[in-house]
């Protein structure tokens, strides 16, 4: 899914990250698109379903619940919580930059907004 960087920006002379669009317009805006879709959206997406599938599981048991399957549901839903959360609060700066750059205006890639939502993206790994 990066190899479209390949195609959109490239290194200067001085060092810094420019925007070179070597595709069309409406290419550029696609790989956008279907780059914040790949990386933000159906990761939480997956996340949620798995958990929830999980939960209905658990929850759908035929027989009465007991407290250890209880507390496995309560588990399962504070894991779905905080993988989702964590995974949401980590890549969405870095997303958001992404997609601003792309259909609104071209933003500071050396900026300290930048850097933060590197380090919060590196950090969820």
């Amino acid at each position: 899914m990066e190899m479209c960087i390949l195609f959109i920006y490239r290194i200067s002379h001085e060092g810094k990250c420019m925007n070179e669009v070597k595709i069309g317009g409406i290419g550029r805006y696609l790989i956008a698109f279907v780059s914040v879709i790949t990386t933000l959206v159906l990761p939480v997406v997956v996340i949620l379903y798995v958990y929830g599938y999980i939960i209905w599981t658990l929850r759908t048991n035929k027989f009465k619940l007991s407290m250890k399957i209880q507390q496995s549901v309560r588990d399962a839903f504070k894991a779905m919580t905080i993988v989702s959360v964590t995974y949401t609060i980590c890549w969405t700066p870095d997303m958001v930059l992404y997609f601003v750059t792309t259909f609104v205006t071209p933003s500071d890639w050396e900026g300290n907004f930048y850097q933060w939502a590197l380090v919060l993206a590196g950090s969820n790994v």
